[in-house]
């Protein structure tokens, strides 16, 4: 299964991710971004195209410029991002002593 949606100010993720990126970045990655939310294929069917195909039909034909998303430094997930066109633009924290995260960026035009 796989979700997001447009992101906008005010949203907690969209508003914590664009305070740690500043406000440079933060306008060229989340001014007009879709937000990819969750992305999961159960344990036994992995490895097998299912998490890029999901991705790929989630992203198509999206009008936004953007697509950003974040995920665990500890999770192979970033290497299919990044083999889908997702770019690193920060590691952090959502709280203080949490998990980190990367967040991640592909431009859609």
């Amino acid at each position: 299964m796989a979700y997001g949606y447009r992101g906008e100010d005010g949203q907690w993720w969209h508003d914590a991710v664009a305070r740690w990126l500043g406000p440079r970045k933060s306008a060229e990655w989340l001014s007009d971004a879709y937000e990819v939310v969750e992305v999961a294929v159960a344990p036994s069917a992995q490895g097998r195209g299912i998490g890029a195909a999901l991705v790929t039909a989630l992203l198509e034909g999206r009008p936004e410029r953007t697509a950003v998303l974040s995920t665990r430094t500890d999770s192979r997930a970033h290497e299919l991002y990044h083999r889908l066109g997702f770019e690193y633009l920060a590691e952090m924290t959502f709280t203080a002593g949490g998990w980190p995260f990367y967040i991640m960026g592909r431009r859609l035009r």
